[in-house]
């Protein structure tokens, strides 16, 4: 997996500085080529004959000016978080969910009751914790019979007893 990261960020630093060698190119584009000064030149030698007038140049064409849309291409908008991306946010951990109070507790055939305060994700087979004076007591699983306000969930694991506070994980 290091491999695969010294890989990428070779590649990226080599496309940089071929998007650099082609910005610095260009650059040279925008310079204008000064055309030589034809009249300085004649003054400087010495004739002893007449010269002809002379014979107008045409002036060059006005050179083209660069298409910078491939700029939009190669150039990053921000050299730093392309040389090293952030990472994403872990995810955020949810609370346990309450679900309710164990009412009444059927050791023998190895079910409880729970008073619910909320019904929301108890599905059959959930699984929920039992805690007491902040200890898991037990660990329950919902069943398929549902009576609001009541849940009734078998007994996976554990002692419940009435009164402890019944939470999903």
């Amino acid at each position: 997996m290091l491999e695969d990261a010294d890989n990428s960020l070779v590649k990226i630093l080599i496309h940089r500085l071929a998007a650099l060698l082609i910005v610095s190119c260009l650059a040279g584009c925008f310079l204008k080529d000064k055309p030589p000064n034809e009249e300085a030149a004649a003054a400087s030698v010495p004739t002893t004959k007449a010269t002809p007038p002379p014979v107008p140049t045409p002036k060059p064409a006005a050179k083209a000016k660069p298409n910078l849309s491939v700029l939009a291409y190669i150039w990053p908008p921000n050299w730093f978080g392309m040389l090293f991306p952030k990472k994403p946010a872990p995810p955020q951990a949810l609370p346990p969910q309450v679900i309710g109070v164990v009412k009444m507790v059927n050791a023998a055939d190895g079910f409880v009751l729970i008073d619910a305060v909320s019904f929301a994700g108890t599905e059959p087979g959930t699984q929920l914790i039992c805690i007491a004076n902040q200890k898991e007591t037990a660990i329950l699983r919902m069943s398929t019979l549902k009576t609001p306000p009541f849940l009734i969930a078998d007994i996976a694991s554990g002692h419940p007893s009435p009164g402890d506070k019944v939470f999903k994980p």
